[in-house]
C-alpha cells in the first residue's frame, strides 16, 4: 500500500484516531475558523520537513502528512484568497495564524476573466523548499476584473495572466500586503506586461514540408503537464508560441521524426523572448523485458536518463504507433513486454528497467544508438 493509500486507510478505518499521530505521521489540528475560510474543502497544505515539501491529506478535522512528526515545524495553507501558516509549539501542540498576506490588484478591461497565478516570489523571500509550491496551478479564474491571491510571506510576486484561451497572455509583479489591509473597494492598479514568448526552430529540409502540432511536456518543482501548440512558418524554420508558466520549469517538445527539443524555462526572459533550437532526426528504440527465461514481463516500468543523470524525456507507445507517442521521461511496457521510444538521441541514454511498484532495485543500462531493439532480464 502507498502512502497515500494508507493515510487514507486512517481517515475510513479509525475516525476516532485521526487526530493522533505516530513517529511517521504528522497531524495538524483544523480549527473552525480555518475550516470556514471560503474554499478551504479545496485548500492546498504543504508541510516544511527539512528539505522537503510534503502535500497533506485532509480528514474532517485535522491535515495528515507522510512526515515524522518531530521534524516539521511549519505547515502551509495555500486557500485561494488566504494564506495561513500553522506553528508547532514546543508542546507539539499547534497554533494557526489569525490573517496572512495577499497579492491583489484590478485588471484591465482585456484580461477580463482571466486566469491569474503566482508564478514565483520576486525577491527571493521563499527559500527551498518553499519556493516548489509555485506556480500552483489551482488559482481561479477571475469572476471578473480584479483578483486577490493569499500568499506566504511580504514582497514582491510575480504573476501570470491567461485569458482569451491563451490568446491573451501577460505577466505582472504585485507586492504583497498584509490580509487586514486589503479594501476590496480600493484595490491597487497594475501593469500588465506583454508575455509573447516563443520557440525559434532551424528545420532542416528533410522536415520542412509539414507544420506540425508540437507535443509538449511542461515539468516543474511539483507538476507535470501536457500541452500541445501549432507551430508557425516564420522564414525558413518554425515558431512555437510558449505559455509564461515555463519560465518557472522546463520544456520538453516534439513532433514525429524530430528528436525530442530540451529547454529551460529560464533560458526565456522578457528581454529575449525567442529560444533557439535546431530540429535534429530523433531516434528509435524498441525495448524489450523479459524474465529468466525468455518470457514477456507485463508489468514493467522504465525511466530515463542522460550520461549526467538528468531526467530525460522521450515520446513512449507500447505498441509501437510513432503518431500515438506519449511524452514523458518514464513508461511502461505492453502485455507483450515492449515498449517503443522515439525522438531519442543518438546514444547516451541510460534506462532504468524495473517491475513497476516493485522493491527491487532496477536493472540500468545504457544504450549507444548502436541498436534498434534492446532487451532487458529481470530476475
Amino acid at each position: 500500500m502507498n502512502a497515500h493509500l494508507a493515510l487514507i486507510a486512517v481517515l475510513l478505518l479509525a475516525p476516532d484516531r485521526a487526530a493522533a499521530q505516530d513517529d511517521d505521521t504528522l497531524s495538524v489540528p483544523l480549527p473552525e475558523d480555518i475550516l470556514a475560510l471560503p474554499g478551504s474543502a479545496r485548500a492546498a497544505f504543504h508541510a516544511v520537513v527539512g528539505t522537503r515539501l510534503v502535500d497533506g491529506l485532509v480528514g474532517d478535522a485535522s491535515v495528515l502528512f507522510d512526515a515524522p512528526a518531530a521534524e516539521c515545524e511549519r505547515v502551509l495553507m495555500l486557500c485561494g484568497p488566504h494564506a495561513r501558516w500553522a506553528h508547532r509549539a514546543a508542546d507539539g501542540t499547534w497554533t494557526w495564524d489569525s490573517a496572512g498576506f495577499v497579492v491583489a490588484g484590478k485588471l484591465p478591461e482585456k484580461f477580463k476573466g482571466a486566469y491569474v497565478d503566482v508564478l514565483r516570489a520576486a525577491d527571493g523571500q521563499l527559500a527551498p523548499p518553499l519556493d516548489a509550491v509555485y506556480p500552483t496551478f489551482t488559482s481561479d479564474e477571475t469572476a471578473g476584473l480584479s483578483f486577490v491571491i493569499g500568499v506566504p510571506a511580504a514582497g514582491r510576486y510575480e504573476l501570470v495572466l491567461d485569458a482569451a484561451r491563451g490568446r491573451q497572455r501577460g505577466l505582472a509583479t504585485c507586492e504583497a500586503l498584509p490580509e487586514e489591509k486589503l479594501d476590496p473597494a480600493q484595490l491597487p492598479d497594475f501593469t500588465v506586461r506583454p508575455a509573447e514568448f516563443r520557440l525559434a526552430l532551424s528545420v532542416p529540409s528533410k522536415f520542412q514540408r509539414s507544420t506540425p502540432v508540437l507535443s509538449l511536456k511542461e515539468i516543474y518543482p511539483r507538476m507535470k503537464l501536457d500541452a500541445s501548440a501549432n507551430a508557425v512558418r516564420s522564414g525558413a524554420g518554425l515558431s512555437v508560441p510558449i505559455s509564461p508558466r515555463v519560465l518557472a520549469g522546463r520544456l520538453w517538445a516534439w513532433a514525429p521524426g524530430w528528436r525530442v527539443l530540451r529547454v529551460d524555462g529560464r533560458e526565456f526572459t522578457e528581454a529575449k523572448p525567442a529560444v533557439s533550437r535546431l530540429v535534429e532526426a530523433g531516434h528509435k528504440l524498441l525495448l524489450r523485458v523479459r524474465n529468466p527465461a525468455g518470457e514477456a514481463i507485463e508489468i514493467a516500468c522504465a525511466q530515463l536518463r542522460d550520461e549526467q543523470g538528468e531526467s530525460l524525456v522521450a515520446a513512449w507507445d507500447p505498441r509501437g504507433d510513432e503518431n500515438a507517442a506519449q511524452l514523458d521521461s518514464v513508461g511502461r511496457v505492453s502485455a507483450s513486454g515492449e515498449v517503443t521510444l522515439f525522438g531519442l538521441p543518438a546514444g547516451g541514454v541510460r534506462i532504468s528497467v524495473g517491475r513497476c511498484g516493485a522493491e527491487h532495485e532496477p536493472v540500468v543500462v545504457t544504450w549507444d544508438g548502436k541498436k534498434d531493439v534492446l532487451e532487458v532480464v529481470l530476475d
